[in-house]
């Protein structure tokens, strides 16, 4: 009896793990790997252009920085489309799948031919590149697309909130509507500035976190300050929102008392004939510089050959060129925008407060600013604005805060 027992034991430990350890060591992966699928509002569907990357980057660093399996999937659904095409990358370190086909506006039937073709969008990501373990759905857009699947297939997501006009108010309230029974089963959500945690607390009624965007310190360096007169820079499109008509109207009046300055504008061709004009209205030509779209590996450089980036943006809800700015120890010029209240420090460059009207700053106080600070720049020191910055919105501290929600949240779907 005694051998009977000692040799039965142990062939059903045997046994036992012969069974289930596939199923444990499966599942012991998955949770230490999660697989994080972003659901961007907007993208650059084809890769040909320059703004509209940030996702992008999201993606390349969470799987460069922390080793995660990571997917982008975008559907691009709307009328004057009318054929279906699929949009995949091979040379990414992430998996991408973009659906472009037609789609019909936003209401009634219109929304629920947009849920199904994000489900079957969706559906196809499986089948290439597997079951994420949670979603990351950015804007209105994204956390419905994330809740539509979730309430499909059960995956766990959370919300980050980017837009500007959710502060402002001038987000669609159909919109808002539509996404809040999403927005309040996530998981997780998130502003990117205080002004945007107390906006989506507002609307939603929900405890939102306030987790800022980031900062690549290494690509972002400390320079000295370039000698010659004072270069002015301004990044970012769309023109009229990013105030860049304020900024060129303001630069009349800043070129008749530095008669050397210049100002360089990196901006969309959509943007071009518009600058251009108010650029020939003010007789500027000699001032101002107009620069396409460049690739974002040349944000540094442009920034580093100049002296003091302006963002006179009607609405910034973060304002990630001001960061990289002040990363290279450029000092900033801002409108009273949320990001910019958040973000620049007095000893990091001034804020203009005089407003022609709402969400406009007077050009004449912007441009006296801009003169008062070029006669400044000796007081601005590139080595601690870069420490300040990289502290606050360094990539590494940013991601590992990301990686444990996503790491919690893919134990509980695998769990």
């Amino acid at each position: 009896m005694p051998l009977l027992r000692n040799s039965f034991l142990p062939c059903l430990i045997s046994t036992l793990l012969r069974k289930c350890f596939p199923i444990f060591k499966n599942e012991i992966f998955q949770m230490a790997h999660p697989h994080i699928l972003i659901i961007p509002p907007w993208f650059d569907i084809d890769y040909q252009h320059h703004f509209s990357k940030s996702y992008h980057r999201w993606a390349q660093d969470l799987a460069d920085e922390k080793g995660i399996k990571v997917g982008l999937l975008y559907g691009d659904f709307r009328l004057g489309i009318w054929s279906r095409e699929i949009f995949q990358r091979s040379d990414l370190n992430y998996h991408y799948l973009g659906v472009r086909d037609w789609g019909l506006p936003k209401v009634g039937f219109g929304w629920r031919r947009w849920t199904r073709q994000y489900l079957r969008a969706f559906e196809q990501y499986v089948d290439r590149f597997g079951r994420p373990t949670v979603i990351h759905g950015f804007s209105l857009l994204g956390v419905i697309a994330a809740g539509v699947i979730h309430q499909a297939f059960q995956i766990p997501y959370v919300y980050t909130e980017v837009l500007g006009s959710m502060i402002s108010g001038h987000v669609s309230t159909r919109l808002v509507r539509k996404a809040h029974m999403p927005v309040r089963k996530a998981s997780l959500v998130s502003g990117i500035s205080p002004e945007m945690t107390s906006a989506l607390n507002r609307a939603f009624g929900v405890n939102a976190r306030l987790i800022p965007l980031y900062i690549d310190c290494e690509r972002f360096r400390a320079t000295p300050m370039p000698p010659g007169p004072v270069r002015f820079i301004s990044i970012g499109s769309p023109a009229l929102t990013k105030g860049m008509d304020l900024l060129v109207s303001a630069m009349r009046q800043v070129a008749e008392a530095l008669p050397l300055c210049h100002l360089t504008i990196v901006c969309e061709p959509r943007d071009e004939s518009l600058l251009t004009n108010l650029i020939q209205e003010h007789g500027l030509h000699d001032h101002i510089t107009l620069r396409g779209p460049v690739p974002y590996e040349a944000i540094p450089g442009l920034l580093q050959d100049s002296h003091v980036l302006i963002s006179a943006s009607r609405e910034e809800s973060f304002g990630y060129t001001m960061v990289e700015a002040l990363a290279t120890g450029r000092p900033v010029i801002a409108s009273p925008s949320p990001g910019a209240k958040y973000i620049v420090a007095p000893h990091h460059g001034r804020i203009v407060r005089e407003m022609r009207k709402r969400g406009e700053i007077d050009p004449e106080a912007l441009a006296q600013t801009m003169i008062e600070v070029a006669g400044q720049l000796p007081d601005y020191v590139a080595e601690d604005m870069h420490g300040e910055i990289c502290h606050r919105f360094g990539k590494r501290r940013i991601l590992e805060e990301w990686t444990e929600i996503y790491t919690q949240l893919s134990m509980k779907e695998t769990g």
